[in-house]
């Protein structure tokens, strides 16, 4: 009985010290996460509405001023006709232009990914089904725009 009681003590006092360890981890993840959104947790800021300057949390575009992927992301943003909404370069038609800096919802990494991801109100269609990296190498196409007007 004696060995049975201290045996039940050891197993509590190793559950105690892994919930410990447990939860001083998930405080840090989401000290980490807080500094650092993923593209999941961008995903957690409501769209909608009207908004001028957007409302996602500052995030690093992964695909930011990388060659390849702005390529990628312009044959991307050629198959999928944004031109047709945006015109071709982008420089506005029935959708706003994209080489400027005036955004109506940011033009940010965080807040062009949830804008081409959720959509917005009044023509921007959701592209729910894109997988995250495809939607990355958009951004980064659409933002090379404005930076190769600034030349």
């Amino acid at each position: 009985m004696r060995t049975l009681l201290v045996a039940s003590a050891a197993s509590a006092a190793v559950v105690c010290i892994l919930s410990s360890f447990a939860q001083q981890t998930a405080t840090s993840n989401d000290q980490s996460a807080a500094r650092h959104p993923t593209s999941d947790q961008l995903l957690s800021v409501p769209v909608g509405g009207y908004v001028i300057g957007g409302a996602a949390p500052p995030v690093a575009n992964p695909y930011e001023g990388n060659k390849d992927a702005i390529a990628k992301g312009r044959q991307l943003f050629d198959a999928m006709n944004c031109s047709g909404c945006h015109a071709p370069e982008a420089g506005g038609g029935m959708g706003p232009p994209l080489g400027d800096e005036d955004w109506i919802y940011g033009n940010q990494p965080g807040d062009i990914f949830l804008t081409i991801k959720q959509g917005r109100p009044n023509g921007m269609p959701s592209f729910q089904g894109l997988p995250n990296d495809v939607i990355w190498q958009l951004t980064a196409y659409v933002r090379s725009l404005s930076a190769n007007r600034k030349q």
